[in-house]
């Protein structure tokens, strides 16, 4: 319980940055390292913070202990502004970094592009848009150790006051995790949508079911 009261929320500032990136890269399969399924630190990083740390700082929040950034909840107010700008500023450098950082070559890179071609071929990636209702989107992790104190849900009641002092109307955010789902539940979210995909059965040996979660505010 100390430990859990000496932990802050604020906006996010320049410096956390690279603690930020870390966290994103350390959580991303599943509260586990991404570097699971795509062995370059940096250029996993830029794919999973690179918008929301250069194009929308104002809709990060982040979580700080004594000993520094635990946890973090990046959003975006506009979905699909975001994802234009992701589209065109974001993923063709991602592209071009990725090449010169040598990714062809290294075995990881093309299984996970061979699972990801198989759940394209297979309609995993097309989904519903909640946009309308649900204008804006959110991504929350919190650092290995720190999970279980409720951090979450301190993130989210700070992200969901930002998005209510500026009127947007609903929020949404989609997981794999049964954590997620849990805290998405207890902090008065519904389930919108539940869809299996297999892009990670290689490396998993079963079938994930990926959620959409949506608040209106």
């Amino acid at each position: 319980m100390a430990q859990e009261n000496r932990i802050i929320i604020r906006p996010y500032k320049h410096e956390d940055k690279s603690a930020l990136r870390d966290i994103a890269v350390d959580t991303a399969f599943l509260g586990k390292s991404g570097e699971a399924f795509l062995p370059d630190r940096v250029v996993l990083a830029d794919m999973l913070s690179g918008y929301y740390l250069d194009y929308e700082p104002e809709s990060v929040f982040v979580a700080e202990y004594s000993s520094g950034v635990v946890g973090y909840i990046m959003g975006s107010v506009d979905t699909a502004g975001s994802h234009r700008v992701i589209d065109k500023n974001i993923m063709p450098g991602i592209i071009r970094k990725g090449i010169l950082r040598g990714l062809l070559l290294k075995a990881r890179t093309w299984r996970f592009a061979f699972y990801s071609l198989r759940s394209l071929i297979r309609r995993e990636f097309s989904r519903p848009d909640f946009n309308q209702e649900y204008p804006a989107h959110f991504h929350i992790n919190i650092a290995d150790g720190f999970r279980g104190m409720g951090i979450g849900h301190k993130l989210l009641d700070a992200f969901c006051e930002y998005l209510k002092d500026r009127n947007i109307k609903g929020v949404c955010a989609w997981t794999f995790t049964d954590g997620a789902k849990r805290l998405f539940a207890s902090s008065g979210f519904s389930r919108l949508y539940d869809q299996k995909v297999t892009y990670f059965d290689y490396l998993l040996g079963k079938e994930l079911f990926l959620s959409c979660w949506g608040k209106k505010l």
